[in-house]
């Protein structure tokens, strides 16, 4: 082997390393998931209550194309199979798709998205293996995020999708939830936490 091709490997390694360390540095999507769900009373549904989440794009660049899903694993839903995870992916947004066109830089000022879970006429949980109660809910659109989690043992997810509108690269956002996350109230307009509402009686979801 002669040195010529010995240099141009190693000329090629280290300009594919750096191609790749400067795209992950700075022409990767960075978006933040909020770690609570907001959530406040409304007459738009017979559960009365919406359940959101915020996220926001921490980049100095646009993200495009981001798909938001909001993913319930429950497990032991089958008796012959008391060890399996059933997985349910659950529609998003107020107009029941899962997309957001583009989302710019929040370091600019630009507004953040807020995606709603739509829990509460789920179809897949108007039958099956799920808990009575459950289905009974479902069924007369009164579903909760909270009536899920008291009956099943569950994993809850919100998983974002973005692209990088300058480079094409796209990558995966998770966050995981659970019972104790969900707070009464809206979010800040600034930033992705929830201010909690201090007037309204409830807690988590659970009347005194």
């Amino acid at each position: 082997m002669s040195v010529y091709v010995i240099v141009s490997g190693v000329i090629g390694a280290l300009a594919s390393l750096c191609a790749w360390f400067v795209t992950n540095k700075y022409w990767t999507p960075k978006l933040k998931i909020g770690s609570k769900i907001s959530k406040h009373r409304t007459g738009d549904n017979k559960s009365g209550f919406k359940y959101r989440v915020k996220f926001e794009n921490r980049g100095k660049r646009n993200i495009i194309d981001i798909e938001v899903i909001a993913c319930f694993r429950l497990k032991g839903l089958r008796s012959k199979f008391p060890n399996n995870w059933d997985t349910f992916y659950l529609p998003t947004s107020s107009f029941a798709y899962d997309k957001v066109a583009i989302l710019r830089p929040a370091s600019k000022g630009y507004p953040q998205s807020i995606a709603e879970i739509k829990i509460n006429n789920y179809k897949p949980f108007k039958k099956g293996y799920l808990h009575p109660d459950i289905i009974t809910k479902a069924n007369h659109k009164a579903l909760t995020l909270e009536d899920v989690m008291e009956k099943h043992e569950y994993e809850f997810e919100i998983m974002i999708l973005g692209t990088n509108e300058f480079s094409g690269t796209r990558k995966f956002f998770a966050q995981k939830f659970t019972k104790d996350d969900i707070v009464f109230g809206l979010f800040n307009e600034v930033g992705v936490d929830v201010i909690p509402d201090e007037h309204d009686q409830e807690s988590n979801g659970t009347s005194p």
